[in-house]
């Protein structure tokens, strides 16, 4: 038999994929321009069918005028996930009164349908959609921050609240609603338009509420209907269920936190303020499960703070009610201002009753978190302080205050911070780096984010040792810069020195080429042929697979020479193609040219 040495490189063509930013103007701006900033596109929708995991949208500055609801059905991930904001230095307004009516079912201004899951909305006005909401979430793991949403469901008699998690049966789970201004939101009956709802979730769970203001909705503030554990915490609460004018109209409830579902409720309500809703600051409205209240501040709310059914009696600690107190079955009520002795509360209590542009409504600080202010917070001297029970949440004195806030002796001390792996300068590769930091503080540390070159890297850890795992592999190669945020439960927080490392995450396959049989020779059968090959990469080849017409010949060959026989007895008559395909440890192939031989079996005896 015939055998010609072949020397054939063939290079397989990768390309390092990195994260896109993509623009989109309120004029000036095409869907047929590449989105740059030069020539950005004129809708979020076009920005959204382009975009992949890990990419950034800015929104130009000025009123942006949609003709039709975004739909978001495409997905970043846990630890790349595709970011709406605002350009640097400008801010973007999407005003939904060209949006059209839809009956049946009225479109949204931005509607993250299932499967949308891990987009982080932030910093954006949202208003004026007459016959819908403004921002609704049916999927997981969404952090929609720092946005403005108000004025929106005018027309509409449903589907008309400001933020919207969860609608029917689809059980979003895992989704952050934080450091939003949601107001003035209001349907045509005045009986839907909610600020926040979080509405038929019974399922998947892990959605979280914070530090969003709430006010002046036609219905309710904080809507739980039909969901099931649900954290709710550090939000500000009032006048729900009244217009500019104070007339009546919807339900008017701050928090409503059940509905009609078997199995709802069970959820943690925390350090929220809340005050002058047109009927209860919170209703459990005859939820099923059991209901934690811990350190809330309830003012002035007409119907009473609370209304608590014997169908899941709640637990309640460390709440302040000033004002009509409600209706509470539950007896598991110790360390509450309507139940510790010697406690009385009246307007000598607070700093301030004041609630007021400069101050409520004043602007956010740098982080978004809410304004530092004297509304409801407690005088030197108050009976409330220290009159409260450990339950978990930091605090100052003996014991812990009564309400939403701390006492005058407030926290003013931010955490310490720093990372402790990656060390500064290493070079890291793979899927799961860890990074992680140690802090501390004065009180005690909530949290740490680690953020990578400034934008946040997995979820915030809330629990020491702090770490998260990075996969490098979603971050270009090159220089990178880490660094790690800590807060305290007083707002304070603190930003890490930054650590530079170096991603360098192998690319580059492998070539590999066929050695025998030469292209074009003849195999008859006798004796059997070896095929072989070599093959090369810049850290090292970890195995050649040969193949016969595309399909495995032998097993993989782990160590040169690579090489494997072949008994074309097996293998019909006429034109046979063989390849190689080599593979590095970091996953990368190379696949070599074909060789085309022809088998000519010699008959048997």
């Amino acid at each position: 038999m015939k055998k010609v040495l072949l020397s054939i490189c063939c290079m397989l063509l990768t390309q390092i994929c990195t994260a896109a930013t993509y623009y989109v103007a309120p004029s000036g701006g095409s869907n047929s321009n590449p989105g740059t900033i030069s020539q950005p596109f004129a809708t979020l929708q076009k920005a959204h069918d382009v975009a992949n995991a890990g990419d950034l949208i800015y929104m130009r500055g000025g009123t942006h005028m949609p003709s039709a609801q975004t739909t978001i059905t495409r997905a970043g991930t846990s630890t790349a996930r595709i970011r709406v904001e605002n350009y640097p230095g400008e801010v973007a307004v999407v005003d939904g009164t060209n949006i059209p009516s839809n009956p049946g079912d009225p479109y949204w201004i931005v509607r993250i349908q299932p499967g949308g899951n891990y987009w982080h909305i932030k910093g954006i006005e949202w208003l004026n959609n007459h016959d819908g909401g403004g921002i609704t979430i049916f999927s997981s793991g969404n952090i929609i921050e720092m946005n403005n949403v108000h004025h929106n469901g005018r027309d509409s008699s449903w589907a008309s609240s400001g933020i919207a998690v969860g609608e029917w049966g689809s059980n979003p789970s895992n989704n952050l609603i934080l450091n939003n201004d949601v107001h003035h939101n209001r349907d045509i009956d005045n009986g839907d338009a909610d600020g926040i709802e979080i509405k038929h979730s019974i399922v998947n769970l892990g959605n979280i509420i914070r530090g969003n203001r709430v006010w002046r909705n036609s219905d309710d503030g904080i809507d739980l209907w039909n969901s099931k554990q649900i954290t709710v915490e550090g939000n500000w609460v009032w006048e729900n269920g009244f217009d500019d004018s104070l007339n009546p109209l919807g339900d008017g409830n701050g928090l409503k936190l059940g509905g009609t579902a078997s199995g709802d409720g069970q959820h943690t309500i925390r350090q929220n303020v809340v005050w002058k809703n047109k009927a209860y600051g919170m209703t459990d409205n005859l939820a099923d499960l059991s209901i934690t209240y811990h350190n809330n501040s309830m003012w002035s709310n007409p119907s009473g703070s609370f209304f608590d059914d014997s169908t899941g009696p709640g637990v309640f600690r460390n709440n302040m009610s000033f004002g009509s107190l409600g209706s509470i079955s539950s007896s598991n009520t110790s360390f509450n201002s309507w139940t510790v002795s010697g406690v009385t509360v009246d307007a000598s209590d607070f700093q301030s009753l004041a609630f007021d542009s400069t101050c409520v409504l004043g602007p956010r600080q740098s982080d978004g978190s809410l304004p530092n202010c004297p509304f409801l917070r407690l005088v030197s001297g108050s009976d409330l302080i220290d009159k409260g029970t450990d339950v978990g949440l930091p605090f100052n004195g003996t014991a812990p205050d009564l309400g939403a806030f701390e006492s005058s002796s407030a926290d003013t001390t931010p955490p310490t911070v720093s990372i402790t792996a990656p060390a500064a300068g290493a070079t890291v590769s793979g899927t799961s780096v860890t990074v992680s930091a140690n802090a501390s503080d004065n009180v005690g540390v909530v949290g740490v984010q680690f953020k990578l070159d400034g934008v946040n890297l997995g979820a915030e850890d809330t629990a020491s040792p702090y770490s998260t795992a990075w996969d490098t592999t979603s971050a270009s190669n090159g220089s990178h810069t880490l660094t790690a945020v800590a807060r305290d439960a007083a707002g304070n927080s603190t930003t890490s020195a930054s650590v530079s490392v170096t991603v360098s995450n192998d690319t580059t396959p492998p070539t590999v080429s066929i050695t025998a049989p030469a292209g074009g020779a003849t195999i008859d059968g006798s004796p059997a042929a070896n095929v072989s090959a070599t093959a090369a990469d810049n850290v090292g080849v970890v195995g050649v697979q040969f193949k016969l017409d595309g399909v495995n010949l032998g097993a993989e060959d782990t160590s040169a020479p690579y090489c494997v026989p072949w008994n074309s007895a097996s293998t019909t008559n006429g034109s046979h193609t063989l390849t190689a395909v080599a593979r590095d440890a970091a996953g990368n192939s190379a696949t070599s040219a074909g060789v085309t031989v022809t088998v000519n079996n010699m008959p048997s005896c």
